[in-house]
């Protein structure tokens, strides 16, 4: 996705006004973003809602750069109220243009989140603390209960249309066992924005804003098949646990796998690949019956593990398409 300067430039054009004051403002405000100085850009654009709370522009500006400063454990946290007093009274091509780049916006940063998440959890093996899963499992219960949205539904009114719906099923008890919860929270937190995002993207007049929203969007489909990947290695390593020191009440590989792969099959389903090829090759592992474990068994085992052993190589690479994501 563009820098969010590029981005915020156009707000001098969308907007023209004849306070040379506020006007000034933002144009410093965008040179400040240029140069990397958040924090005194999103001064600026104070400073000029100060000067005009009734235009739209600043109050736009500043909806990004709450999103921008923030870090990934509290993305959560902040509302669409600023975007909200910035579109509520624009044209409905103005409206579609803000209102996707932002919600686009929003998923890019989720994205990046989920995968900073991945990369430590995957790679530098430094799995969340207890303190850390806990406090993410607390937001999306109180995210749940509708207590804390990310978002105000009420921007969806200016689209003319209902807001996106919020996913419901989520398993939090098999999310909690895992290493790999926090980035699991995180999409779970984001399908809202790219549900919205996706509905706007046609709606948007201008081709460079189209693009924007477009970019974003893969932007977090990318980090969402960085977490498919890691996720297909806890799997095989639940697998071959599983095997090694079997469960004597499970009936088939989905026991064996369980929590892991009642996360995987959730994560698939989040993200509208429940149709895909990996979902389907799964599917269909995850069914396979175990083998009795007496001594008469014996090639029956032998021939569980040969067939296994394929239908894991086969699995492992079996990626997933971003062309097939629903979102």
């Amino acid at each position: 996705m563009k820098d969010l300067s590029t981005i915020l430039s156009d707000l001098i054009p969308d907007f023209p006004t004849g306070n040379l004051a506020y006007k000034e403002k933002l144009q410093t405000a965008i040179r400040l973003l240029q140069y990397q100085y958040p924090e005194k850009a999103k001064a600026q654009l104070e400073q000029a809602i100060a000067l005009d709370a009734s235009l739209p522009a600043a109050w736009i500006g500043l909806a990004f750069l709450e999103w921008l400063q923030i870090p990934p454990d509290r993305l959560q946290a902040i509302k669409g109220e600023t975007l909200l007093q910035g579109v509520q009274n624009l044209p409905p091509a103005l409206q579609h243009k803000y209102i996707g780049v932002f919600f686009a916006f929003v998923a890019q940063q989720y994205g990046k989140a989920i995968q900073q998440q991945v990369e430590k959890c995957w790679i530098q093996k430094q799995y969340p603390t207890a303190v850390e899963q806990q406090a993410f499992l607390d937001m999306l219960r109180a995210v749940l209960d509708g207590a804390d949205e990310p978002l105000t539904p009420l921007i969806a009114y200016s689209l003319g249309a209902n807001p996106p719906q919020r996913l419901t099923a989520i398993p939090v008890d098999a999310i909690a066992q895992s290493p790999y919860g926090i980035p699991f929270s995180l999409v779970y937190l984001s399908i809202p924005c790219m549900q919205a995002a996706v509905q706007l993207v046609e709606k948007i007049e201008a081709p460079d804003a189209r693009a924007w929203v477009q970019a974003g969007l893969q932007s977090w489909r990318y980090a969402v098949l960085f977490l498919v990947d890691a996720q297909k290695e806890l799997l095989f390593e639940a697998y071959q646990k599983g095997w090694r020191q079997p469960n004597p009440t499970a009936q088939n590989v989905h026991d064996l796998t369980v929590p892991v792969s009642d996360t995987f099959h959730q994560l698939l389903h989040w993200v509208g690949a429940e149709n895909g090829a990996l979902s389907q090759h799964w599917t269909r592992m995850r069914t396979y019956p175990l083998p009795k474990k007496d001594v008469l068994a014996f090639r029956s085992r032998s021939r569980f593990q040969r067939t296994m052993h394929q239908e894991w190589r086969l699995f492992k690479n079996t990626y997933l398409r971003t062309e097939e994501m629903g979102v």
